[in-house]
């Protein structure tokens, strides 16, 4: 993968983790601590290695929760922290980063660094306000081992992921979600549960056969009516596949797949999402060709949010 389109997957990815994090606190600025909590939760070598080290998602919200009393303690402040509630990022409108934040971002992506996961933790490992390495002694690990171990692994060989599809109507991605792979299966393969994960989706009902009525979040259904849902669920393969389409009886539709795969990972559990769309008609258009690009954006959004909601539904 290109180093431009590395870095922009991987600061989007952190951008999304990060601010779910401070929305949890109710701010909208996200800082060195909801840098390293989105890096936790990364299916990549630096959530991999931090993980390893003990640096798991609830026990660096402890650590981290830890460190901010002592140090409102140091200032005279018997302050308690606001208590976290629920991932809330509304629209996203007015997240950003810190100045901190934002500076670690572009050390990752400097002359000479991919912008991958790794090279954002090590930028932080060498932050200067100390904060990040109290956080790590107090998880009972320091800079400089996860440093080491973050050098071991990148010093293995690389396994070469599968070429995308040439298919513009095809994504996939992979994320680690730190919830147990039954917590997991009991969100993705449950019908009624269905708005915690797609954004579009404002509730569920049972329709007819095993098709469910999802209408969707902004209450228009427009002349096809609410969409409709069904789900193949295989908990033998802890594999879900979602089918989502609206009614025919006007006209043909495209329908839109969505394919959970799990399996057990180190303190939770290795995501795979597929998503596809099944156009209604197989023709080529004349503008086909200059719209591949735009395809392949639009679903490597849909199917990063859908990660990425999953992640957040099971740690809000």
């Amino acid at each position: 993968m290109p180093k431009l389109t590395t870095a922009l997957a991987t600061s989007h990815r952190l951008w999304v983790a990060a601010m779910e994090e401070a929305s949890r606190g109710g701010g909208k600025d996200a800082g060195l601590d909801h840098l390293l909590l989105a890096l936790t939760i990364d299916d990549g070598t630096a959530g991999q290695v931090l993980r390893a080290s003990g640096v798991t998602l609830e026990r660096a919200r402890e650590a981290i929760a830890a460190q901010h009393r002592e140090q409102l303690g140091s200032l005279g402040l018997d302050v308690e922290p606001l208590s976290d509630g629920p991932i809330s990022l509304g629209d996203a409108t007015g997240f950003d980063w810190t100045d901190q934040a934002r500076a670690i971002m572009t050390r990752a992506t400097a002359s000479g660094e991919t912008g991958a996961t790794a090279a954002v933790l090590r930028a932080l490992l060498v932050e200067p306000s100390g904060f990040v390495t109290a956080v790590l002694h107090r998880l009972h690990t320091t800079p400089e081992s996860i440093g080491d171990l973050l050098a071991q692994a990148s010093a293995l060989p690389v396994t070469v992921p599968p070429a995308p599809s040439d298919d513009p109507f095809h994504r996939s991605t992979t994320a680690f979600v730190p919830a147990t792979p039954g917590a997991t299966w009991a969100l993705v393969s449950d019908p009624l549960r269905l708005p915690e994960w797609d954004a579009a989706t404002a509730s569920v009902a049972p329709g007819a056969a095993g098709v469910w009525i999802a209408p969707p979040q902004d209450g228009r259904a427009g002349e096809l009516g609410p969409p409709h849902a069904t789900v193949d669920a295989d908990e033998s393969r802890r594999v879900a596949h979602w089918t989502f389409w609206w009614p025919e009886s006007l006209r043909p539709t495209n329908r839109r797949h969505v394919i959970f795969t799990l399996e057990p990972a180190a303190s939770g559990t290795s995501l795979r999402v597929d998503a596809t769309w099944e156009t209604a008609s197989t023709r080529r258009r004349w503008w086909f060709p200059a719209a591949r690009p735009f395809f392949r954006a639009l679903l490597w959004f849909q199917v990063t949010r859908v990660a990425s909601s999953v992640s957040a539904a099971l740690r809000g």
